[in-house]
């Protein structure tokens, strides 16, 4: 179905399958589309309730506005998959925002989509809040290209789940909020993490990591530095082909977090100028970073700053590697660690590459051999 607009489109249509010769009414309200609908350029749509779009697909031309009121929402398959489709222009983009300039509304909600949905040049303005995301997506299958966030109410993004084999780029994108991350959620959303991506976010705030493990056997993951840290706030897992972390990545850790390599695939990994620190500076604020006996023996850790970890038991220290031989680990800072600096665990050795590190304040000493178990 196509709704033509003139300068305000007064919307509840005939969009709604059960009311096919209902009057447009003031406003979306509470509503629901089940039949393929077209919003026309030009358009402007009121949106005073829940709208859902069940079953169905949602596009979105170049230059509509969708303005919210508050605690009003955009939630795509909620009962039954639909997709949407935002195809705004650079000149036109397509704009989400609250009915007073001031005020907020509640967000787009993307629960089930059949892998169909796109996102190009759009604006959302003061969505979500302390509970939410201005965008929830569930599981991001699909691409999102030239996306402006505005003055988030909450965090910026969500995706709660991301095929890291198959990622759909988020690119160009940029992301402003004030005491809100840009962007949380599974660690197989880092995959889908493009370079281009920008955003302005206050000081302690990042992309927040909540758990998950990334499994690319025979694929490449390449973490680049984005202007802010990674937050995470549990163990997490990174299994590659090839892991490279390039120079400025800043991995900073709350209490539970910590970084594992290998656990389940065989992984390369190349870390060069990456930071792994705590959201405070004391020993043993964050698990530390473990190796285990899948990693590479070529792997390398260049002058990377490895601090204040040492939570992970047995065996702690701000790094653990677990049965490897020939890891280098080169001009390194490696300090305030609880325990030992690096911990050579089982018939583990470092290269003899592996030198100019700097040690200082590792509470047990700076390198220990455990031999037999952890």
């Amino acid at each position: 179905m196509r709704i033509l607009a003139p300068a305000i489109l007064a919307i509840p249509l005939a969009l709604v399958a059960c009311q096919p010769d209902a009057l447009l009414p003031d406003s979306l309200s509470a509503l629901r589309i089940t039949h393929d609908t077209v919003w026309s350029a030009g358009s402007t749509v009121s949106i005073s309730g829940k709208l859902r779009v069940d079953g169905a697909k949602l596009s979105i031309e170049p230059g509509v506005r969708l303005k919210f009121a508050p605690g009003a929402s955009l939630v795509i398959g909620e009962s039954t998959a639909g997709s949407i489709i935002i195809r705004g222009s650079t000149a036109k983009p397509v704009v989400f925002e609250p009915q007073d300039a001031l005020g907020s509304f509640t967000g787009i909600r993307i629960i089930q989509t059949d892998g169909q949905s796109s996102i190009a040049n759009c604006e959302i303005h003061r969505a979500g809040n302390a509970q939410t995301a201005g965008l929830w997506i569930s599981n991001l299958n699909f691409p999102i290209e030239g996306l402006d966030i505005i003055d988030s109410q909450g965090d910026g993004i969500r995706v709660d789940y991301a095929e890291a084999k198959s990622p759909h780029p988020m690119q160009n994108c940029r992301i402003q909020a004030h005491g809100h991350h840009a962007i949380a959620g599974d660690a197989n959303l880092l995959a889908s993490l493009h370079r281009t991506m920008r955003f302005t976010l206050d000081e302690g705030y990042g992309v927040r990591i909540e758990s998950g493990t990334i499994s690319l056997p025979r694929g490449r993951l390449e973490l680049r530095p984005l202007g802010v840290p990674y937050i995470v706030t549990s163990n997490i897992c990174l299994d590659a082909r090839e892991l490279v972390m390039r120079d400025g990545v800043e991995f900073r850790f709350e209490q539970q977090g910590g970084l594992e390599f290998a656990c389940f695939d065989a992984t390369q990994l190349t870390a060069t100028g990456v930071t792994f620190t705590a959201t405070s500076k004391a020993p043993g604020q964050w698990l530390g970073l473990l190796c285990n006996s899948r990693l590479s023996p070529s792997s390398i850790f260049d002058h990377c700053t490895i601090e204040a970890g040492g939570r992970r038991t047995p065996g702690t220290a701000g790094i653990t590697i677990d049965g490897v031989k020939g890891i280098t680990v080169t001009n390194c800072n490696i300090r305030y660690n609880k325990g030992y600096g690096i911990l050579l665990a089982k018939p583990a050795e470092l290269s003899t590459q592996s030198t100019g590190n700097s040690f200082a304040g590792n509470e047990l000493g700076d390198i220990e051999q455990k031999r037999g178990k952890r």
